[in-house]
């Protein structure tokens, strides 16, 4: 199944950042092997001609005409929070924070959701061993961690809640 990875709205004062972590969690999505990602020039392309120049607040017959552009009836979708370097005694450290979204493209559901942050010296042990001084690494050590529970293929969207029978929703309550 193809899945298309939007650009990720930048909510840092690192004016790439969203740039960068697009094509991070781009390739992780990738190498995972669940799901197909659509080339991010297609991605491109299709949000230009819908005139969309944020991901962030789409509707839903938004998302549904990008699905159906490009081909692929998942969007992940995604915000940088953090993406710059802490101070500490020893170091400067990168940092790095993300919101992501799986939605389901033709109706506009969310099916999974994840936030994440992560520092260089996460992975410290004793003396500076196992820091890490690239913000490109951490932030695909970041994407590698977060996209490990990305739901499969397999995952319908979740029933709305106005589909379902006054009734039944008062049955299961045990209300008259």
């Amino acid at each position: 199944m193809r899945l298309a990875v939007l650009p990720f709205d930048n909510l840092t004062s690192e004016g790439t950042s969203g740039d960068v972590m697009t094509v991070v969690f781009f390739t992780e999505v990738g190498a995972q092997g669940a799901y197909e990602p659509v080339e991010a020039g297609v991605v491109a392309a299709a949000l230009e001609s819908l005139g969309v120049r944020t991901a962030g607040s789409l509707s839903a017959s938004q998302l549904k005409a990008i699905g159906d552009r490009v081909a692929a009836p998942r969007l992940l979708i995604g915000s940088v929070l953090e993406n710059g370097f802490v101070h500490t005694a020893e170091a400067d450290l990168p940092s790095v924070g993300v919101t992501l979204k799986l939605l389901d493209a033709a109706s506009g559901r969310v099916l999974w959701t994840k936030m994440g942050f992560k520092t260089g010296d996460d992975g410290e042990t004793v003396f500076g061993w196992g820091r890490e001084k690239s913000p490109r690494k951490l932030a695909a050590s970041l994407a590698t961690e977060l996209l490990k529970d990305l739901p499969g293929p397999g995952v319908e969207p979740p029933i709305a809640p106005a589909a379902i029978p006054a009734d039944t929703m008062t049955a299961k309550k045990g209300l008259p």
